[in-house]
């Protein structure tokens, strides 16, 4: 903004003093103009003498007029701006190279004698008629004052436009305006930096809807009894959070924009479409009735209905409504309004969307990795045989066997190319899988159904050494049904083989959990575990 400025200023001074040269060489040249017509209006009535005199006179005057003439036009065209001039009727009088080249011509001919409003000047950007007696140079005429404008576009040659800055000067002879001298520079980067930084300062860079400095900003032009009913929904996105803990901000992203575009697909065009928050949308209805904004409405949710991220996130986004219908009414609180009947509406499906998302996990899991589902039941029936055998409580039994069978689920959040490389990992990889344990526990803290078994999910993958992660517990520290989990998952695993063609006898499985007896696993429950195992078939 302050470059801005500066740049203005020293526009206009070098301006001010290039009119100050050019009033100077105008004046010598206008003087010497009155004496060479004089001194020819002597040529008819004076003796041979005196036309010698004369003549001699009128030739040094002549010399002194092209002298003059060519300083002025080397001034004209040795500066950066373009430079034109009128008469009285708006015709060009000369124009500079600058001008020239800015305008889009190849010489002074082509401009001279025409008028330079019809030209140059007949219309605003959007290509509407802008009328001579709107004109702002043509009003100077009028006005005897200079006037800058900063906000107008010339015309080139070609029929393209440009943003233009010009100063435009009255040109005084006998104390009467005989035509305006205009100065102008084509400000179109200036003028494309500003309306970015504009478009910026009330859009949001994510989705491209307004934001709320936007809403604060025009609220007084949008609120008017003209206006009336205004109409306004909010909408707030339905598990972002979720989605961010369990993707990552990518994939939140990615869902946000998901809804803007159900969003803005459905608003109407005089609707503005704004958003105001992280996971919140808001839009502005004007003569919109109530009835017509639950239409709007509808067809919003029913665009997000169909929108799955990652296979696994089923679009969904809680909308309010309220309207105003008299100018009395406040429309801030039309929009607490809005908010308050959205948050209702996200408190009655929150838990409902938050169970399906579990299991729509799961089948997902299932969807990308065939194997995993024999997987888990195999160790759930095996931890429900172990926990029998140590006298686990009904309750612990239950919380054994869903840890069991939900213990993978953060596994959602890895690449399928990752978990099916045949190949060692990288440690970025390594880092990726590991983050299974914490991603498996935030899903399962999203429903009541699951909550009590997130904790043991959390640290199926903690040592009785404390090497383990996420949180490299030790010992008993290590929950009970984690301990056990750890356990039959392991076995599983080795019994199961990443290769089948490695797959180990069980009696080499027993003997791999015997060995991590005391550095991966509790040695306690390792003993029950293989002695109930060498009873089995």
């Amino acid at each position: 903004m302050e470059g801005t400025i500066f740049i203005k200023i020293g526009f206009m001074l070098a301006f001010l003093l290039l009119l100050i040269l050019l009033w100077k060489s105008l004046r010598k040249i206008k003087c010497l103009n009155k004496k060479i017509n004089h001194l020819k209006s002597r040529q008819g009535t004076s003796s041979g003498a005196d036309l010698g005199m004369i003549n001699s006179k009128d030739d040094k005057l002549l010399y002194n007029f092209e002298q003059n003439n060519d300083k002025m036009q080397l001034v004209l065209d040795s500066v950066a701006e373009g430079i034109f001039g009128i008469d009285r009727n708006g015709i060009c009088t000369f124009c500079n190279k600058s001008g020239l080249k800015l305008l889009g011509y190849s010489n002074a001919e082509q401009l001279l004698g025409k008028n330079m409003h019809k030209l140059i000047h007949h219309s605003h950007r959007d290509s509407s008629t802008l009328a001579p007696e709107e004109c702002k140079i043509m009003n100077t005429f009028k006005t005897g004052e200079g006037v800058h404008v900063d906000d107008e576009v010339f015309w080139r040659a070609d029929g393209t436009c440009f943003d233009v800055e010009y100063f435009s000067y009255p040109e005084y002879q006998d104390g009467k305006i005989t035509g305006l001298v205009v100065t102008f520079l084509d400000i179109t980067k200036r003028k494309e930096a500003e309306r970015k930084m504009l478009y910026n300062s009330y859009h949001d860079a994510l989705t491209g809807l307004y934001n709320r400095k936007y809403l604060i900003d025009n609220i007084e032009k949008i609120d008017t009894e003209s206006n009336l009913p205004l109409s306004v929904i909010m909408g707030d996105v339905n598990g972002l959070k979720q989605t961010n803990d369990i993707f990552g901000h990518a994939v939140g992203d990615k869902l946000i924009k998901e809804s803007a575009n159900a969003v803005q697909d459905n608003c109407p065009s005089n609707g503005i479409p704004i958003r105001s928050g992280g996971d919140e949308f808001l839009v502005i209805l004007p003569k919109t009735t109530i009835e017509e904004a639950k239409d709007i409405m509808l067809r919003m949710q029913d665009q997000m209905s169909k929108v799955t991220i990652q296979g696994a996130i089923r679009g969904s986004i809680s909308f309010g409504i309220s309207t105003k219908v008299s100018k009395e009414e406040n429309i801030f609180i039309t929009i607490e309004n809005a908010d308050a009947n959205m948050y209702s509406q996200k408190a009655l499906i929150h838990r409902e969307l938050n169970d399906k998302a579990i299991d729509i996990i799961m089948k997902r899991l299932h969807e990308l990795h065939p194997g995993e589902r024999e997987h888990y039941i195999i160790v759930r029936d095996l931890c429900k045989k172990l926990g029998k055998i140590m006298n686990l409580s009904d309750s612990e039994m239950r919380r054994l066997a869903d840890s069991a069978y939900y213990h993978d689920i953060g596994k959602i959040s890895i690449d399928p190319k990752i978990l099916n490389k045949k190949d060692s990992y990288s440690d970025h990889e390594i880092q990726l899988i590991r983050r299974h344990p914490i991603v498996g526990f935030r899903i399962l803290n999203m429903s009541d159904k699951t909550l009590d078994i997130a904790k043991y999910v959390l640290s199926h993958h903690e040592r009785w050494d404390g090497k383990g992660y996420p949180s490299r517990l030790t010992g008993k520290e290590i929950p009970k049904i984690s301990r056990i989990l750890a356990i039959v998952n392991n076995y599983e695993k080795i019994i199961r083989g990443i290769d089948p063609n490695k797959a180990e006898t069980k009696e080499e499985a027993i003997k791999e959990i015997r060995k991590y007896a005391g550095g991966k696993f509790d040695p306690e429950i390792v003993e029950i575990f293989t002695e109930m195992m060498k009873g089995t078939d």
